[in-house]
C-alpha cells in the first residue's frame, strides 16, 4: 500500500524503467555487448536519465563476482562515452569519485574504469582540479606489468 507521501507512479517513468531494465538485463545476462548502444540512445534521447543507468546497475555494481561488476562497469562506461556531453557537473563529480573508488577493485575491472574516466574527462563541465585528483588515482592505484626483456643485436 502507497504511503501518504509517496508520489503518485508516473507510468511513462515506470515504462521507461522496465525498458531500461530490460536493456540492462539483456546486456549483463545476455552477453548483448549492441545494448549498450541502445541505453545510451536512451540517454540522449532523454527517455532515461544517466542517474536512473547507475541506480539500476546498483546490485551488478555492488556484485560480490568480479566479472558482474565488471560488465556493469563496462556498461556504465560505454554510456558515458556516447553521452558524455549531457552529464552534469555534479553528476561528474560523484562519477568521478566512483570510478576513483573503482580503481582499488579486481583488475579485471579495470580496463572499464580507465574507459569511463576517459569519457568524464570529455565532459565539458569538469570541476577545476578533478583532472589531477583522477591522475593522482590512476597512478597510485594501476599497477602495470613489467618483464623483463633481454636486448639481442
Amino acid at each position: 500500500m502507497r504511503g501518504i507521501w509517496q508520489q503518485p507512479v508516473n507510468r511513462c517513468s515506470a515504462m521507461a524503467e522496465t525498458a531500461l531494465w530490460g536493456l540492462l538485463e539483456e546486456f549483463l545476462v545476455g552477453e548483448q555487448d549492441s545494448k549498450s548502444a541502445e541505453v545510451a540512445a536512451g540517454v540522449k534521447d532523454g527517455v532515461f536519465t544517466v542517474l536512473q543507468v547507475v541506480e539500476s546497475l546498483g546490485s551488478c555494481l555492488a556484485n560480490p563476482e568480479p566479472r558482474m561488476r565488471g560488465k556493469g562497469v563496462q556498461l556504465l562506461s560505454q554510456v558515458l562515452l556516447e553521452c558524455y556531453s549531457q552529464i552534469t557537473e555534479k553528476e561528474v563529480e560523484v562519477l568521478v569519485v566512483f570510478y576513483e573508488n573503482r580503481l582499488k577493485d579486481h583488475h579485471l575491472i579495470t580496463p572499464y574504469v580507465l574507459q569511463g574516466l576517459m569519457a568524464l574527462s570529455m565532459c565539458n563541465v569538469l570541476p577545476q582540479g578533478l583532472a589531477v585528483s583522477v591522475l593522482k588515482s590512476i597512478f597510485q592505484e594501476v599497477h602495470v606489468q613489467v618483464r623483463n626483456h633481454s636486448l639481442s643485436f
